[in-house]
């Protein structure tokens, strides 16, 4: 693994940390990101228009993987939270 700094806008470590479901896990969403974008850069060849039309594609998958993820976990603290009034 390769170590990177970077300088981002107010509020994106935030939002990085909600949309990787943790801050530990922000590189890896990140790795997939860049590396979903590079691909279909490379299928895309096309405008502008279709590379961003790719990459919020991408995005929305990242998004209903998160998703499902809060889903699972609402369930398992719902089951938790049942187990201990038992």
């Amino acid at each position: 693994m390769d170590r990177l700094n970077l300088i981002v806008d107010v509020g994106i470590p935030e939002l990085l940390t909600q949309l990787a479901g943790g801050e530990r896990k922000r590189g890896q969403w990140i790795s997939r990101m860049v590396e979903a974008m590079h691909e279909q850069e490379d299928v895309a060849l096309g405008s502008d228009v279709d590379v961003l039309r790719l990459g919020l594609g991408g995005l929305a998958g990242q998004v209903k993987g998160i998703d499902a993820r809060v889903m699972r976990l609402e369930q398992t603290v719902s089951a938790m939270i049942a187990d201990s009034h038992r």
